[in-house]
């Protein structure tokens, strides 16, 4: 049985072995999604025939492994694939990080020197200070010789100590830099990433050029909207402009950028609609329970130097997303700071109008209303507002929503005031029986001090009962009001003038109970 086992070892240990044959694959392509980002990878590689272990270096440590896919393997069949963490990956800073560790040599020892002699010259001063006491029989001549040379000493040494705190003033600020330089480096360099250990079974040797492609979490864009008017009556100009952020442990060096609208999922699951069932209430009993089950944590997908370079953008619409493909590569690094990338520029005819809404807001907004945004197929997110050349505000656009028009709110304007007050001739409370009747008015003034006439929308509302007991009635004004209770005004105020408006209501309701928001 011992020669049956050393034998075999002998076979075992007389087989080849099988060589890993390694290949570093660079970021060549990225579609980015609205919270994680595909990213695909290229490698040439020769392969001879037989079982073949290939390692690919450089992959996301980020990366979904059940996304991972291989394309271009050609007369090699895939037997198994694993994963591997790689912490050996070096900067490519390397050369800036050692010329900031040779400055930073050379800045300190030029510090050390200066704390050197600033400590020799305050040794010398305590010593100084020790042997100001002289012998009373001594000569007053030798007396006076000895105090000038303590006086003209101590303010040498003063001077010295002066003029070597500014000398190392400079130096100390230049080595924080440098010291919060080499820091931000060295922390982006060793990164860890992950590596794809492929097994093969070659059929035929050759040159094969290998496609990775897997979605990494980390990575994210968001619409940034720029909204530019030159006055009442212009044409809206869009810039429509993608902002990128990621952090997926890979930087994305001059590579094509595609753009997603679409936010992938973790897992779909189709909704099982289950019964409807009516019970009577059983107000809930509070107890405490000791929770003995270990937390289930679900995967989430996470919600992912500016470069405004305009070119070419290819927009691609498909049932469930848009996409953008700018015709310009872009450099994204890994630290989750913002790099623009222009999409579109159009321009949108606009409404303009003026807009007050004084129950909840004093001031009075000029107002762009944009008919049909939505057939841009924008996504919703913020913008900038510049009016003649103002910046004005940011605010936050739905274009794809329900309503045919978008409001921009451009700016407010002081040239125009809006003042509510209550009408006290019709401000009344009475209690008859059992019922209380509150009555209420309101006068809205607007005034116009500018010179031309301007249109303006006024909006206020009246209170609508949302219990059966509480009775709103006798509803009075000028203005017309939708099925909600809504009261707009739609006037034309002349220059330099004011306009009235108007609303009154009744409130009635049981005299024991409280009423809200009246």
């Amino acid at each position: 049985m011992k020669n049956y086992l050393l034998f075999l070892l002998f076979v075992l240990a007389s087989l080849p072995l099988r060589a890993q044959i390694e290949v570093t694959a660079p970021v060549s392509r990225v579609k980015v999604y609205r919270g994680l980002a595909q990213i695909s990878h290229t490698a040439e590689v020769s392969l001879p025939a037989g079982m073949q272990t290939l390692v690919v270096h450089g992959l996301s440590p980020r990366m979904r492994r059940e996304s991972f896919q291989v394309k271009g393997v050609g007369h090699a069949d895939i037997v198994h694939i694993d994963f591997q963490k790689n912490f050996l990956i070096t900067s490519k800073d390397q050369a800036r990080i050692q010329k900031l560790k040779e400055r930073i040599d050379q800045l300190e020892t030029r510090l050390t020197d200066i704390r050197a002699r600033e400590q020799a010259l305050k040794t010398e001063q305590g010593f100084i200070k020790q042997n100001l006491k002289l012998d009373k029989n001594a000569a007053l001549a030798t007396v006076q010789q000895i105090s000038a040379y303590y006086k003209k000493r101590t303010e040498a040494i003063y001077k010295e100590l002066f003029r070597l705190k500014k000398a190392g003033e400079p130096l100390n600020k230049e080595l924080k830099k440098l010291r919060k330089q080499l820091n931000e480096l060295q922390s982006n360099g060793n990164r860890e990433t992950y590596d794809a250990v492929l097994t093969l079974s070659v059929g035929r040797a050759g040159k094969f050029r290998m496609g990775f492609t897997y979605l990494a979490d980390g990575a994210t864009w968001a619409p940034v909207y720029t909204v530019r008017s030159n006055g009442a009556g212009a044409d809206l100009h869009w810039e429509y402009q993608a902002e990128i952020r990621q952090k997926t442990g890979l930087d994305w060096e001059n590579v094509p950028v595609t753009l997603s609208s679409y936010r992938p999922r973790y897992r779909l699951i189709l909704p099982k609609v289950s019964p409807w069932y009516l019970r009577p209430y059983s107000p809930p009993v509070y107890r405490k329970e000791v929770n003995t089950k270990k937390a289930e944590y679900a995967v989430t997908t996470m919600e992912a130097e500016p470069a405004t370079d305009y070119a070419a953008v290819e927009q691609v619409n498909s049932t469930l997303q848009v996409e953008y493909r700018p015709s310009l590569r872009y450099t994204v690094i890994s630290n989750n700071k913002p790099v623009l990338a222009l999409l579109d520029s159009f321009d949108t005819p606009a409404e303009y109008t003026y807009f007050a809404a004084p129950g909840f807001d004093q001031s009075v907004y000029l107002r762009a209303r944009v008919k049909n945004l939505n057939n841009h197929r924008l996504v919703p997110g913020r913008a900038r507002i510049y009016f003649e050349g103002v910046y004005t505000g940011e605010v936050y656009i739905n274009p794809g929503g329900k309503d045919t028009h978008t409001d921009l709110p451009l700016g407010i304007d002081t040239e125009i005031t809006v003042e509510r007050k209550e009408d006290k001739r019709f401000n009344d409370y009475n209690l008859l029986g059992n019922k209380v009747t509150q009555s209420k008015g309101y006068i809205i003034t607007v005034t116009n001090h500018k010179k031309i006439p301007v249109h303006i929308i006024v909006k206020d509302r009246f209170p609508v009962s949302q219990d059966e007991h509480i009775k709103v009635k006798d509803t009075e004004t000028d203005g017309k009001v939708d099925g909600k209770g809504i009261i707009t005004w739609d006037k034309t105020v002349p220059a330099g003038q004011s306009i009235r408006l108007y609303f009154r209501f009744k409130v009635q309701y049981p005299k024991d109970m409280r009423v809200s928001g009246l």
